[in-house]
């Protein structure tokens, strides 16, 4: 799936809630601040919804009206220091499953400009392999989207 077909999806779902993009200034501060490089298809949703979801999915991002506990950097920080197992400095998270546990872009796994989703599990300790979900962010949220309609 494009990430045009996405947006359509995500801007006629019902139940749909997305705020204002972020600046391209703003997502290059997060990638400083994170030490990682985001892919293409999460930096295109960073640009045009910052960030939001639908129904009870809630995705992290960027932006001046992200409340903290979806802000991309404030939650990636809080996994990495203050949890326990930390959550890797290659994994940011993107979407909390509800239950501890977090969706995350894998950032060492990159190609050409896309990295996979993988899932964190906190109950498998910090030596886990996180388990690769989807191949990009575009496809794992279409499939994500596919379960709330």
């Amino acid at each position: 799936m494009t990430f045009e077909e996405l947006r359509k999806q995500l801007r006629t779902a019902s139940e749909q809630q997305f705020w204002l993009g972020a600046a391209e200034s703003e997502i290059a501060a997060a990638e400083r601040d994170l030490d990682v490089k985001l892919p293409a298809s999460y930096r295109q949703f960073l640009r045009e919804f910052g960030w939001g979801g639908v129904s009870h999915l809630e995705i992290f991002g960027l932006g001046g009206d992200v409340p903290n506990y979806l802000n991309l950097v404030s939650v990636a920080h809080r996994e990495r220091t203050e949890m326990r197992p930390p959550i890797p400095r290659y994994l940011v998270p993107i979407m909390n499953d509800g239950a501890g546990n977090h969706y995350c872009l894998d950032t060492r796994q990159f190609s050409g400009n896309e990295c996979p989703v993988a899932f964190w599990n906190h109950e498998l300790g910090d030596l886990q392999q996180p388990q690769r979900i989807a191949p990009t962010f575009t496809d794992w949220l279409a499939e994500q989207l596919k379960e709330v309609s």
